[in-house]
């Protein structure tokens, strides 16, 4: 059986890294969202942003395949980092690359915004 870590803080995200893939565990996005960025891959190595210059980003989570808003588990300050087809390839999928897409901002980003 693969081993896992598993970790959280304290604004009540929660995350688990098994297999290489990290795995966010928050509110589910589980109705369709209005898109402001379709589901898709990056292509690089990595992708780093901090969580205030992209509101409205989700990861779908690799084991449910349901939709998780970074929003409710980052703070603005936080560096959102995912891995890209590349990292996928070199890895031999032992990282995967992270699905996301981007939604309407939620109200907590769009004050942060309008400031």
């Amino acid at each position: 059986h693969p081993s896992s870590t598993h970790g959280g803080d304290a604004r009540g995200g929660k995350w688990r890294q098994q297999k290489g893939e990290i795995l966010a565990s928050g509110t589910p996005v589980d109705k369709q969202a209005e898109l402001q960025m379709g589901a898709h891959l990056d292509p690089g190595v990595l992708t780093l942003t901090r969580a205030s210059d992209c509101p409205g980003l989700e990861v779908r989570d690799a084991s449910t395949g349901l939709w998780v808003s970074l929003e409710e588990l980052a703070d603005p300050a936080d560096v959102i980092i995912f891995g890209g087809e590349q990292l996928e390839a070199v890895t031999r999928r032992s990282v995967r690359a992270a699905s996301h897409r981007v939604a309407a901002p939620s109200e907590r980003f769009a004050d942060q915004e309008r400031n």
